[in-house]
């Protein structure tokens, strides 16, 4: 018989006999010896793998030839197309199978395939021979690069080869060498994108949004992972303009909280962590406000809550009397506006410093049926040049001017001017929609007025407005020092700051006017060039 690989043959002949096998064209391609027990291997001066039909014959010590045989070699094909199916990555930290045109850090993987069993794969990367295995009897086979491939893209080839020299190639399969640790990542915001108080967070800042907004910006392409601690709480691709956003799916437990961040490239290079500012999540609402005191006059309502927290009072109807923000030793105080004298339930709302709402308090105003504090709304001027309504510190040459507000419907409104009251007679009740005005029977005299309106209900308890000061002026001012320019086209002189001064001929008409200044000079033109003894 002759081996699969066409290199020996060996059999059974005489004891002693010399063997001689000739090919085809008789050449003689080997010959030996049988051993003692008739038993001969003979290796052949080459390989016979192309179907060759041999000869085979003994001869004995007396030169006498047998019978010749033949044998017919094996006819060994083209070598099976062998593939590249995989690159093993096992650098850290990412490992994995990788396939055709994947990134890697690996610059030493170990390449896989499979090919006819026995075949010799020689192994090519760029175009160089690397090195070379063998085809297992399965029909696989292992490659593992020792010398470092060069970072950027590697193309890779496996060529199988059989012992007639015959070979064929494998498709090209492409990795990508990776090394390069990319920058750490920047984390620009963490913000609070729900309930009451939204926006960016600081360090050490509080906080009810359990699932806060992460952004900043990588490198496109790369993947951002977010750790607390150990634990990955979340991962994000970088887009291609380089930023990169992040939501929590799971809500964050109330307490501090650190993050790390991370970006990782294809390759699996991952850059040292930035550090985030630490947060304090608060998603606990506030207890109930604790109403100690409500004032008999209704102005004022007192108790304890949570530090920092905003305490706002509000009538039955839902509108806004007041708030305050509880100090650090839990009180606060809240002035009402207007006050609740009437046994009003009235409703006490909290909200703690990150936007967390508790439950409402309701209590019960005091019923000492003081009336609603009253207001003086406008003072008019209705006498002279200038005429209207007068805004709180005005100046006014009308010294009976007229004053108008509200109060509660029906109570008495009595008129104080500095502190001492001015006779109202008749007396000034709030009509039916809480409205009353009051004019002086008397004029006032020059100089500044502070008035107060005090309201007085039918059980004799009253209420005092916010004073509205007013400064009446009925003196004229004085001019002084007139002079007119040689070419007669301005007047100068002095009078009372601020005032306006007006110049007019004989018949009235108006040559032009000014205002003097805060030292009481000054200069207007005039429209004639000449004036007149008469003017």
């Amino acid at each position: 018989m002759i081996s699969a690989d066409g290199k020996t043959v060996s059999g059974q002949a005489e004891a002693g006999s010399t063997i001689t096998i000739k090919d085809p064209s008789g050449n003689v391609v080997g010959e030996g010896k049988a051993d003692s027990d008739g038993k001969f291997s003979i290796d052949l001066t080459a390989p016979q793998i192309s179907g060759e039909q041999l000869t085979v014959t003994a001869t004995d010590d007396a030169g006498n030839t047998g019978p010749s045989a033949t044998i017919d070699a094996p006819n060994i094909p083209l070598p099976d197309t062998p593939a590249i199916t995989a690159a093993i990555d096992d650098a850290a930290p990412l490992t994995s199978t990788l396939s055709n045109n994947q990134f890697t850090n690996d610059n030493t993987p170990t390449l896989e395939g499979t090919g006819s069993a026995g075949t010799v794969i020689h192994i090519y990367a760029n175009g160089q021979e690397i090195g070379s295995t063998t085809v297992d009897t399965s029909g696989n086979w292992h490659f593992a690069i020792t010398s470092a491939l060069a970072d950027g893209e590697n193309h890779f080839t496996a060529i199988a080869t059989n012992v007639k020299g015959e070979s064929s190639e494998s498709a090209r399969f492409t990795l990508t060498i990776d090394t390069l640790i990319p920058d750490a990542p920047r984390v620009e915001l963490i913000a609070d994108n729900t309930g009451l108080l939204t926006g960016p967070l600081q360090n050490n800042d509080r906080t009810d949004e359990a699932k806060p907004l992460f952004s900043g910006q990588g490198e496109a392409g790369n993947t951002i992972t977010i750790k607390e601690g150990s634990t990955v709480i979340g991962s994000a691709t970088v887009a291609e303009n380089g930023r990169w956003t992040f939501t929590p799916t799971t809500p964050l437990s109330d307490g501090e909280h650190t993050f790390t961040v991370e970006q990782s490239d294809k390759a699996g290079n991952t850059s040292r962590v930035t550090t985030t500012p630490t947060i304090i999540v608060d998603t606990t609402p506030p207890d109930a406000a604790i109403i100690d005191n409500v004032a008999k006059d209704g102005t004022t309502v007192s108790g304890t809550a949570e530090a920092g927290s905003t305490v706002s009072i509000y009538d039955p109807a839902g509108n806004y009397l007041g708030s305050t923000i509880t100090g650090e030793n839990n009180h606060f105080s809240i002035t009402l506006n207007p006050a609740q004298t009437h046994g009003e339930r009235l409703e006490a709302r909290i909200q703690d410093a990150v936007g967390n709402i508790g439950p409402a308090t309701e209590f019960t105003a005091s019923d000492s049926q003081y009336p609603a504090q009253p207001t003086i709304l406008t003072v008019t001027d209705d006498a002279g040049a200038v005429t209207g309504l007068l805004k709180n510190g005005d100046a006014t040459d009308d010294n009976r001017p007229t004053l108008s507000g509200t109060a509660e419907p029906g109570s008495t409104i009595s008129i104080n001017d500095n502190g001492f009251p001015v006779a109202t007679f008749p007396p000034i009740v709030a009509d039916a929609d809480g409205k009353w005005s009051f004019t002086p029977s008397l004029a006032l005299a020059d100089g500044d007025h502070v008035f107060t309106a005090t309201a007085t209900n039918d059980r004799g308890t009253s209420g005092q407005s916010v004073s509205f000061t007013i400064d009446i002026d009925t003196q004229p001012p004085v001019l002084e020092g007139l002079a007119v320019s040689d070419v007669g086209d301005r007047l100068t002189g002095t009078t009372e700051a601020g005032s306006t001064v007006v110049i007019k001929d004989s018949l009235g008409n108006t040559l032009g006017s000014g205002t003097a200044g805060d030292d009481g000079t000054f200069s207007i033109g005039i429209s004639r060039r000449k004036l007149t003894a008469k003017h």
